[in-house]
């Protein structure tokens, strides 16, 4: 059986920092594919640390009801610098996606199909490349 989702991650630390505050998640659960992008807020160490927490609030309790998933981070994210989230649920039963997002973020569906629809506008008036 394929998997439902493909998927890598690619990342490298800031020049002159060990470690990253960027994390990605991605968890299949029987209702689909729920992926998280985090970005832990400033750089070094203590944005590794908020990123870190976000991850690991979305890796021990993945659900598709990204609401509550998002509020579950907010908790977990209490006393650190906090974090911009992305979270994205990919729906096995529908073929749909439901995405959240908090903080400077933005999110795109590209399709590698060419006969795809693709999308003139987006929410927020601006064109859609």
């Amino acid at each position: 059986m394929a998997e439902p989702v493909e998927w890598a991650i690619a990342a490298r630390d800031r020049p002159g920092e060990r470690t990253s505050g960027d994390r990605a998640v991605v968890s299949l659960v029987a209702e689909g594919a729920l992926i998280a992008a985090i970005d832990g807020l400033g750089h070094g160490g203590e944005a590794a640390r908020a990123a870190l927490a976000a991850a690991d609030v979305v890796r021990t309790r993945p659900t598709p009801d990204l609401v509550t998933l998002l509020h579950a981070c907010h908790v977990g994210l209490r006393g650190t610098r906090g974090a911009a989230i992305s979270l994205a649920f990919l729906s096995a039963a529908d073929c749909g996606l439901t995405w959240l997002g908090v903080g400077s973020v933005e999110g795109r569906v590209l399709s590698g199909d060419p006969s795809a629809r693709r999308p003139t506008t987006c929410h927020s008036g601006r064109c859609c490349t």
